[in-house]
């Protein structure tokens, strides 16, 4: 009994391996948390090849949109990562994070008003979306909106007071740094 026992543990540590691959390579979402690490380790071809096996499976999965966009955002296909985020959004129309991602892209690329309305339907679906938040600020500040990127920006702090010491910084903000109300809401 000790051997078959022991010849059936070894069995199970030899082919299990194999099994978990086997597994990663039907499973859409161990596809995606397996294109997630790659993402990480900055190998991104890597993940984007996974990423679209898993949506070939599963063509609803806005995870892999995400993940998708997040790696061309590594590879620097912005316009590609756009095209991800708005796939995300197709497959999850709540997805606050997708209008995050899609806002802080449409904002490196100067599109304020579209990134705008990005921030915003984030917010709506998260009351906590500090991030986007914060980046509305930037967009009114770009827009030289003085009351709406105050309260955007009073609004982030208040969630997160380690805004300020970005918004110190900040390009956007600049102009307004010597201003009482950017005074108030990032050295006080």
């Amino acid at each position: 009994m000790v051997k078959t026992t022991t010849n059936l543990l070894f069995l199970i540590a030899l082919f299990a391996p194999l099994f978990c691959i086997a597994q990663e390579e039907t499973d859409p979402e161990a596809m995606v948390e397996k294109a997630g690490r790659n993402i990480m380790l900055r190998q991104y071809d890597d993940a984007l090849t996974l990423l679209d096996e898993a949506v070939k499976l599963n063509p609803d999965n806005d995870r892999a949109y995400l993940f998708m966009a997040q790696a061309n955002i590594g590879l620097k296909d912005y316009d590609a990562a756009l095209e991800s985020y708005d796939k995300a959004l197709n497959a999850n129309s709540k997805s606050y994070m997708a209008y995050r991602g899609k806002g802080e892209l449409l904002l490196r690329k100067l599109r304020y008003d579209e990134a705008q309305v990005c921030f915003e339907k984030a917010i709506d679906l998260n009351r906590d979306a500090v991030g986007a938040m914060y980046n509305l600020a930037i967009v009114y500040a770009r827009k030289d909106d003085k009351d709406r990127r105050i309260k955007w920006l009073k609004k982030a702090v208040k969630k997160d007071e380690g805004l300020k010491i970005p918004a110190r910084d900040e390009k956007a903000f600049i102009k307004y740094r010597s201003t009482a109300e950017f005074q108030d809401i990032v050295f006080e």
